[in-house]
């Protein structure tokens, strides 16, 4: 009877424990905010999400395991991962991960920030960071330090002389800079200190103040004043002596010796004076044509005639004969442009 009875037991608690087992149970499933209710035969979790036609993936979060066994009134709660896109180092990478926490996302993007890097973005709605990869450098440059000319009045030269009192010379700077790069490119160069290696030094130049000079008993109001190189020619007309070559022209005036300047006055050689000045040729960018000069131990001249040769403070005098001016050669000399006798 005993054996009987026991037998009986042990057969309902085996019934008991098929029904929990194999039974239908009730089970929640919360995906992010949606959630599903299900009566279920099923045995574990993978089984009942597969009900439910879910597919889980590998970045998705569960808090139970799949091969888990189902119990009545069961929840399971599935947080599926979002995209998040990272822009740094030039490209872009992509991560999978339930919530919006930037140390881990970084983390499983294999990405480590620097000290000064800055980073950017909203990761709740757009899901998107930004990397500005920030290096700072501290640079020395040098640089060259201009000297300037100082002009001081001589009142013992004539105006338009000058002289160098003092050569100039350029200094040299290092300057010292904070410079701020953002993904290499330069963003900020703050100064941070400055120190003269070698100081400039100023050019000094005395010039002439004296505005009229006494020359063959005239006071002259002088214009300008002019260090020249000095040549002579000859009008290479007839009895001059001037050289002709096969082509009839000659060597003083090429082409041109029809016995008049450029200016169309005779080309006619003076004495000096100031009746009978010399011709010169001039380059007119330094000295005016038809202006009445005085150079200094020749007398007064007229710039009246150009050539091809005279360029810059040079001019050319005109002379009777070709020996004459081959004899003068080659001279330095001081050359006044008069604007008026007082």
């Amino acid at each position: 009877m005993f054996k009987r009875i026991l037998v009986g037991g042990v057969g309902f608690l085996l019934i008991l424990t098929l029904s929990l087992v194999f039974g239908p149970k009730k089970v929640s499933v919360i995906v992010d905010n949606e959630i599903y209710e299900i009566i279920t035969f099923k045995s574990t979790v993978k089984d009942v999400l597969g009900e439910l036609n879910l597919n889980l993936r590998e970045e998705d979060r569960i808090n139970i395991e799949l091969t888990a066994k189902l119990k009545n009134n069961l929840t399971i709660q599935i947080d599926t991962a979002e995209q998040y896109i990272i822009y740094h180092d030039g490209k872009e990478t992509i991560v999978l991960y339930p919530d919006p926490e930037l140390d881990v996302i970084l983390a499983l993007a294999n990405i480590e920030l620097g000290e000064l890097d800055i980073v950017e973005g909203d990761l709740e709605q757009e899901k998107k960071i930004y990397i500005t990869r920030v290096k700072e450098e501290i640079v020395t440059e040098t640089a060259r330090i201009f000297f300037q000319e100082k002009r001081v009045a001589n009142n013992d030269m004539l105006r338009g002389q000058t002289r160098i009192l003092q050569q100039g010379h350029e200094g040299v700077k290092e300057l010292t800079y904070k410079v701020v790069y953002h993904d290499e490119k330069q963003v900020e160069k703050t100064l941070l200190e400055e120190r003269i290696v070698k100081e400039k030094q100023d050019r000094i130049v005395e010039y002439g103040t004296i505005e009229a000079i006494s020359r063959g008993g005239r006071l002259l109001a002088v214009r300008r004043m002019l260090t020249v190189t000095a040549t002579a020619y000859c009008s290479g007309v007839s009895g001059t002596g001037c050289p002709v070559d096969h082509r009839g022209w000659t060597q003083c005036t090429g082409p041109y010796a029809n016995g008049y300047t450029s200016i169309g006055w005779p080309a006619i050689a003076g004495n000096g004076s100031r009746e009978n000045p010399h011709i010169v040729a001039v380059d007119p960018s330094r000295i005016p044509l038809r202006s009445l000069l005085y150079i200094e131990g020749l007398g007064f001249a007229y710039a009246a005639d150009v050539g091809s040769a005279i360029k810059g403070n040079r001019i050319d005098i005109l002379m009777p004969t070709h020996y004459e001016a081959w004899r003068f050669g080659r001279q330095t000399r001081v050359v006044y442009i008069i604007d008026r006798e007082l």
